[in-house]
């Protein structure tokens, strides 16, 4: 066991984080909104004090599944997405 830092903290306060279920609803309201990787990094900062860098962003888009601007998602979800808003649409 390491003699240093026993409480596993390396530091550095990254702010709050939000509940799992908040954070990845965040993640893809930002990919609904088309921001950039720097842009969400920007708004997690302003909006919610967290503080973190782009590696770790890109960690948790990777382990929620969250879609990025350059890359749809597969064809599958893209039509189910489409029916849903059309539905809402008639619904309205």
């Amino acid at each position: 066991m390491p003699r240093h830092n026993k409480a596993g903290k390396n530091g550095v306060d990254n702010g709050t984080w939000p509940l799992e279920e908040d954070l990845k609803a965040l993640l893809l309201q930002y990919a609904k909104e088309g921001l950039s990787i720097y842009q969400r990094l920007r708004r997690l900062q302003d909006e919610h004090g967290l503080h973190i860098k782009r590696c770790t962003l890109l960690k948790l888009q990777k382990k929620h599944s969250i879609p990025t601007v350059r890359k749809p998602p597969p064809p599958d979800q893209a039509a189910q997405l489409i029916l849903n808003k059309l539905q809402q649409i008639q619904m309205a």
